[in-house]
């Protein structure tokens, strides 16, 4: 009875975050099939091979390599749908559910603060779930990372070359999902030395000869496989588009901004404050593992696993800040921005929730009050967000497939297929949608290129406000879209006595 107990209640965890898991996969997979391409999924060329795309001479910071390549394998073999285009970020989800549980499996003795933190990692971000279902990198990329990190978790414990090499492959894939990426490599060297440093106790010479190897061939396979592509990314001026103005603003607050499901993207006053909150908690979390590491050094000599992981986290997250200035200062290479910098978000929501952890047997109402604020914020900003038509950063390519549809349904009795002008942010997505929705009855979209009206050859505009300083002769507002950010003029019919 003891033992069947003990296993109903060890499964207990698992069962949980399985049924949060499937229910997270189900709604990606509704996202992915409902919502519309966006602009910047549209880069498919049929010409692409996967040697081109793994050289990248034309030199685009969009052609996230691994995922490129697994898209073109998806495409080729069942289809150019939205799902294939897709799919790779729905399996990079999965293993994040998967890896993110075995981490908190490995760091949380509680079930509740396992099942918790869980949650927590996995809910953190809309934006991060917006890309858990789109097509770009950022998904594989943010998936091999919390691999890596679980690995080297496990490494710290039972110190295996396996562990460590697996930590470091991953971490090469994590950069060869998206260029930002590197960042993390470059900080999990350090971070592996560093710990060398600070936890020399019991460590033989063959352990540290070991992670000096695997660092230098796991540098030398990822120059290999990054460097041309990099640079002809560097040399096409691709990376222009990061930004200029700092940490502060460049980095934190564009990621906090774009994922802000309960407060919205524009309240500029809540997103300052939140960044200001997470650099200030940032902060203390360094003086108290400061302050902790010394006390034990020098009252017990040894430094016990649990604090070593929560230095390890604060390391992590405080790394990327340092290597982000760093090679700003150092090369003037442009600071990340919201979905290239994901990885803040799961990084600070690991060391945060552990920290609180560890403080629970001594604060312990403080510890818990506090992971139950975190985790109700998270909850209800999560839920205020969840949607199955738009996503965060391009939420104008959500009425590309309505109003191609009701075009489609008022014209579909006149001879001849229809002629629109766009936007220039709706002419790729719009291009797709037409090449595999409706290519018989619409031209190929033209983006727009003068004042609205000026050509009176198309019988459609689908422009955003900014682009109507007027409505043009000959044609009426027919439809406003995106809260009224797109306008739809329809071409005037003639009068009967024109006819």
């Amino acid at each position: 009875m003891y033992n069947k107990r003990f296993a109903i209640k060890d499964a207990f965890p698992t069962i949980i975050a399985c049924i949060i898991g499937v229910a997270l996969v189900v709604l990606n997979i509704i996202r992915i099939c409902r919502i519309p391409i966006t602009i910047d999924e549209t880069g498919v060329r049929p010409d692409d091979t996967y040697l081109g795309l793994m050289r990248n001479k034309i030199g685009s910071a969009n052609n996230h390599i691994l995922h490129s390549l697994f898209r073109k394998f998806f495409i080729d073999t069942f289809g150019n749908t939205l799902f294939f285009l897709r799919v790779d970020s729905l399996i990079a989800q999965v293993f994040f559910l998967v890896f993110s549980y075995l981490i908190c499996r490995l760091l949380f003795k509680n079930v509740w603060w396992l099942i918790g933190c869980f949650i927590i990692l996995n809910t953190a971000s809309p934006l991060i779930s917006d890309f858990w279902g789109l097509s770009r990198g950022y998904a594989l990329a943010l998936a091999f990372m919390t691999i890596s990190i679980y690995h080297l978790l496990r490494y710290m414990t039972s110190p295996k070359t396996l562990f460590i090499s697996l930590s470091f492959a991953t971490a090469i894939l994590s950069v060869y999902s998206n260029f930002g990426y590197i960042n993390y490599f470059l900080v999990l060297c350090a971070v592996v030395i560093i710990q060398d440093l600070l936890f020399w106790e019991n460590r033989p010479r063959t352990r540290i000869f070991k992670e000096l190897v695997v660092i230098i061939i796991a540098s030398c396979v990822l120059g290999l496989m990054i460097v041309a592509p990099l640079k002809a990314v560097y040399g096409g001026g691709e990376l222009r588009f990061m930004g200029n103005n700092g940490f502060m603003k460049d980095t934190l607050r564009t990621v906090v901004s774009a994922g802000l499901g309960m407060f919205g993207r524009d309240e500029s006053l809540t997103t300052y404050n939140i960044s200001r909150a997470a650099i200030i908690i940032t902060y203390l979390s360094g003086f108290f593992w400061t302050y902790t590491y010394v006390n034990k050094l020098r009252r017990e000599k040894l430094i016990d696993m649990d604090t070593r992981y929560g230095i390890t986290f604060f390391l992590l997250l405080v790394g990327h800040v340092v290597s982000l200035i760093a090679q700003h200062l150092l090369f003037g290479i442009n600071y990340l921005t919201d979905r290239a910098a994901l990885f803040f978000i799961i990084l600070f929501m690991l060391q945060l929730v552990f920290l609180l952890y560890y403080l629970r047997p001594k604060y312990n109402i403080l510890s818990i009050a506090s992971f139950a604020i975190v985790f109700l914020l998270l909850g209800y900003n999560f839920l205020s967000w969840v949607n199955i038509n738009t996503t965060i950063l391009w939420y104008f390519d959500s009425a590309d497939v309505v109003i191609l549809k009701k075009i489609n349904n008022e014209t579909k009795d006149k001879p001849g297929k229809v002629k629109m002008a766009v936007s220039w942010m709706s002419e790729p997505a719009l291009k797709y949608d037409i090449e595999n929705y409706f290519p018989d009855h619409f031209y190929p979209p033209q983006s727009i290129s003068h004042t609205p009206g000026k050509d009176t050859t198309y019988d459609y505009y689908y422009i955003t406000i900014d682009d109507v300083p007027k409505l043009p002769d000959g044609y009426h507002r027919d439809t406003d879209c995106i809260g009224g950010a797109f306008i739809l003029l329809r071409k005037n019919e003639p009068s009967p006595a024109a006819k």
